[in-house]
């Protein structure tokens, strides 16, 4: 194809199992103006042999000689797309058929709009939709602690790689790092519907991998809190790390470093006030929510604390939230 609309990158590293379904479902697109470049990433298993028995005009081989790793592959992969947009895509997920067309209306519709996400269902060993903040204002808050815009969800503007490209210091999280590089200078938007399904499986990660995904994913928001201002203290950046990873944190200590966040932001202007605002109150409800000693004293404190926001919460979230509490003594 000369001049597609989309280019569609995927890269492929042993990834025979799943790859047959992650194929068909971009081939099944009821938007048919793109290309399909598929890095394979010199796999050991059959995914060479499965990605050539496939004879469709949009699907553009690259073989790797070596193995090069995810980020170099995207790389490689973006650097020879045609497409004015670019989609991601991975090797054990499933596009559904409305994704490509739903997402490229929205983007000629919003000229405005670099980075379309949208939400995703997770599906295999564990079951639910993950939802997602919408605006460019909470991605924005929310990068501060987990990754608000998934990957393989992606459509974005292929000019956004003149400038960029996934850092390949970074083996893992790379798109946490792109996206923290990208967030001041670029709109992102993520679509109030799930157009993906993200499989989850034992063979995704080992505990070692996991390790590693969390080293690098660090490493970028080390790199996030610098811009917000680069003379945070170790002690305070040593207290974000195990508020990133979802580790307790006492109360008090959690407390002290969110209201700071906030007198940060009140002179840098870095996040919308209203987002950052959001972000943290679910931070603060997420660590009471942790087991901790004294039920009653976490209760209290939760509602007793700036960082509470009136009426963010429904009835069954507070009724979940007060029962988690509860039964979570130590």
């Amino acid at each position: 194809m000369s001049n597609p609309v989309i280019s569609v990158v995927m890269s492929v590293y042993n990834g025979e199992k799943y790859l047959t379904e992650a194929i068909d479902s971009i081939l099944n697109q009821t938007y048919t103006d793109f290309e399909f470049l598929i890095v394979e990433d010199a796999s050991t298993d059959k995914s060479l042999e499965i990605i050539s028995s496939y004879h469709d005009q949009r699907i553009v081989l690259v073989k790797n000689e070596i193995n090069i790793g995810l980020t170099k592959s995207l790389n490689k992969g973006i650097k020879l797309a045609k497409g004015k947009y670019i989609a991601r895509m991975d090797a054990d997920d499933i596009s559904l058929p409305l994704r490509l067309e739903k997402q490229i209306l929205f983007m000629q519709l919003h000229p405005d709009v670099d980075i379309c996400g949208t939400l995703y269902t997770v599906f295999g060993q564990y079951k639910y939709l993950q939802k997602l903040p919408l605006t460019h204002e909470q991605i924005k808050a929310d990068l501060l602690f987990y990754t608000p815009i998934a990957h393989p969800t992606i459509l974005m503007k292929k000019n956004i790689f003149k400038k960029y490209q996934y850092p390949e210091n970074f083996l893992k999280a790379q798109d946490y790092a792109l996206w923290i590089e990208l967030i001041n200078e670029y709109k992102f938007i993520n679509l109030p519907e799930s157009l993906l399904m993200y499989r989850t499986h034992l063979s995704q990660a080992s505990i070692a991998e996991g390790t590693s995904q969390q080293e690098f994913a660090l490493k970028a928001l080390l790199l996030f809190l610098s811009k917000i201002d680069c003379k945070i203290s170790q002690k305070y950046i040593t207290i974000h790390k195990h508020l990133f990873l979802g580790e307790t944190v006492p109360l008090e200590i959690t407390e002290q470093w969110l209201k700071e966040i906030i007198k940060i932001n009140a002179s840098t202007h870095f996040f919308d006030n209203k987002s950052l605002h959001k972000s943290l109150f679910y931070i603060w409800k997420s660590q009471c929510s942790l087991p901790r000693k004294n039920s009653m004293m976490v209760i209290k404190k939760f509602y007793s604390s700036p960082l509470f926001l009136k009426g963010r919460l429904s009835l069954f979230e507070y009724s979940k939230f007060i029962i988690k509490i509860l039964i979570g003594i130590k």
